[in-house]
């Protein structure tokens, strides 16, 4: 799966949730000053491609759950 966040447009955070034949995967991202924190929780046995927002790096993931808090450009 692929996961690409895009903030902007004044939001300073959003989540979502969504239920596959997999399992659930859930996202959210938060900015907070000058950071932004994505947390990711993919099911099991499975991969994801990760778009780091605003920071220009992709990650890929297996199943489980991870987050990033970087410093914003």
């Amino acid at each position: 799966m692929r996961i690409a966040p895009q903030p902007g447009g004044g939001l300073t955070h959003a989540s979502v949730s969504h239920d596959t034949a997999h399992g659930r995967v859930s996202v959210a991202w938060r900015i907070t000053g000058s950071r932004l924190r994505l947390d990711l929780t993919i099911p099991a046995a499975t991969a994801a491609t990760v778009t780091l927002p605003l920071a220009g790096r992709v990650e890929q993931v297996s199943g489980g759950a991870h987050a990033w808090e970087y410093d914003l450009p």
